[in-house]
Formats: C-alpha cells, sequence, structure tokens
C-alpha cells in the first residue's frame, strides 16, 4: 500500500507521534528503530533471518527497486541486496523457511487489475558480505485466478505450503492456499480459499519458525492465532491466543522475533511466546511485547 496524498502521509506521520507519546503504563507497543537509510521506501514486508542472528529482512512495494534490505531492529540498515531477474511491480510481503530460503511476494494487485501475480524464492544472502553480492530467484511461482483478481498484502508459509490472504475493500478477508492443479508445472498455482478472517484489510503475516503459531496485522491491529497440526488453519476464538489493537494507519508488515532452536517453545501454548516486530511505510518499526498479547486474549 502506498501513500498517495499529502494528506496519508499526515495520517502516517500523525499516528506514529502518536505511538510514542503513549505512557509505557499505557502502551501494548514499543517504538524500538526508524530506518537510517532512505533507500528503504515504505516497508511493505519483514521477516526474521533464521541464518543470521538480530537480522530482518524487508523491502518496498510498487515503485521501489527489486531488492532486499538487511536490518537490525533499531533500524540500521546493514546492507541492500539486489534480486536480478525480477521485478518490484507490486512486492507485499516476504516469508523464509527453515533451508534457508526467502520468499518474496509480488502479490499486491491494487484495483485487482492483474491477472497474474508471481513469488520468488531467494537463497537467504550473507547480509555481511563486502560488497553485498546480487542474487538471482531459484525458482519463481505464478499464480492466476480461476475467479475475479483479488489484491493481497500477506505471504505466508505453512508445513511447506504457500498461502495468501486477500485485502478486500470491504468485508472480511480469506485465507487462499496456492495450489498447482498440473503436477508437471508445480510452479504454476491458483488461489483456493480455505478460511475466512474476522479482519478486513489484511496488510501482512508471518509464521512462526516451529509452525506452530500465525500472527495476522492490519493497519491498526496485531492477532496471534494458534495454527492446528494439519489442514489449514482456523480463525476462531479458541484458536486465538491474542490481539492487540493500536492508534496507528501505517503498519505493513509483522512478524515473530524468534531465536533459532525455539522449536518445541510453542507446544502446547495458549498464549504467545515470542515478540513481534511491526513495519510502517512511515519508516518506524515497533515491537509488541508478548506479555501484552497474553494479557488480552479475551480483549475485543
Amino acid at each position: 500500500m502506498r501513500r498517495m496524498s499529502l494528506g496519508w502521509v499526515g495520517i502516517g506521520l500523525g499516528c506514529a507521534g502518536a505511538w510514542g507519546q503513549s505512557r509505557p503504563a499505557e502502551r501494548r507497543w514499543e517504538p524500538v528503530g526508524r530506518f537510517d537509510s532512505p533507500e528503504v521506501q515504505e516497508s511493505s514486508g519483514v521477516v526474521k533471518s533464521r541464518r543470521y542472528a538480530g537480522v530482518f529482512w524487508t523491502h518496498g512495494d510498487s515503485g521501489n527497486p527489486a531488492a532486499i534490505f538487511a536490518f537490525r531492529e533499531n533500524g540500521q540498515v546493514l546492507a541492500r541486496i539486489d534480486v536480478e531477474g525480477a521485478l518490484n511491480i507490486d512486492w507485499e510481503d516476504i516469508a523464509a523457511d527453515e533451508d534457508g530460503y526467502l520468499y518474496l511476494g509480488d502479490i499486491g494487485n491494487n484495483f485487482a487489475v492483474l491477472t497474474q501475480r508471481y513469488i520468488y524464492k531467494v537463497r537467504e544472502p550473507d547480509p555481511f558480505a563486502k560488497p553485498p553480492q546480487p542474487i538471482k530467484p531459484e525458482s519463481i511461482y505464478v499464480y492466476t485466478f480461476e475467479g475475479r483478481p483479488f489484491d493481497a498484502e500477506a505471504l505466508l508459509l505453512i508445513r511447506g505450503e504457500l498461502y495468501i490472504i486477500s485485502k478486500p475493500e470491504h468485508g472480511s478477508a480469506s485465507l487462499y492456499r496456492l495450489e498447482a492443479p498440473d503436477a508437471k508445472r508445480p510452479h504454476q498455482l491458483v488461489p483456493r480459499a480455505v478460511a475466512k478472517l474476522p479482519l478486513g484489510r489484511v496488510t501482512g503475516g508471518d509464521v512462526a519458525p516451529d509452525g506452530k503459531l500465525l500472527a495476522v496485522c492490519t493497519c491498526d491491529t496485531l492477532e496471534v492465532y494458534r495454527l492446528p497440526e494439519s489442514g489449514p488453519p482456523v480463525f476462531n476464538d479458541d484458536a486465538l491466543l491474542g490481539r492487540v489493537r493500536f492508534p496507528c494507519g501505517s503498519v505493513e508488515a509483522c512478524c515473530f522475533d524468534s531465536d533459532p532452536g525455539h522449536a518445541s517453545r510453542h507446544a502446547g501454548a495458549r498464549v504467545p511466546d515470542d515478540d513481534i516486530i511491526l513495519t510502517a511505510e512511515s519508516d518506524e518499526i515497533y515491537r509488541v511485547h508478548a506479555a501484552d498479547l497474553k494479557e488480552r486474549v479475551n480483549f475485543r
């Protein structure tokens, strides 16, 4: 999502200021940084590295280069890595797997005019390499719509399968599994609806590294759900582990701040154990503490 006017910029900056002015006793989030490089424009996806401690990855959306940026949670940008052979038509989210790959979701579709969308699978690069080396996609997934095209800003990897969450202008969002109808063309996918969400304009999502928790954010809400051991996610009160609302209008992405080696920490969890990082179009980076999510399990 892009800021289309000075008025929208003002909304983004204004709500960021409101966050910073909240008293700590009332705060359900914590401002922790701001991107220190002008190259990072409108962070629209975020994921924590599975290979490098304390490193996160982000990217811009439409109008920005086909590049990913490594950064610390305080906003220090470590590297820009160009992705050769890829186009950034509207990159909206990024996911990671346990085999060292990142998935770049060119899934945005403003006004639902595009009939094909793309996901680029790349080997996670070394953010400390000097000079930074460009990377090329190892796989390109293409999905086409069986019905009317739709916009999406959340890309998820659940048990090795790709999912997206729609971003409707009105009504509830839907979760889609990207399926390959033809076994001979495994990278040619179609979205198949598998669940409805109790949220509308979803702007980002992430799955915990152990595959047991799912976080979904909108511009002003963060929810965390327990994932079933098999089958698609469900979004009901039994699966809901926590919710936080915040007075902001520019949050675009979220990810778990999980460290390697936590593969069993969510087993049987009734509440989240990890903090969650949020990034906003207005360059701010925020942390939602697990304790705040725990305190608001039944908040409506």
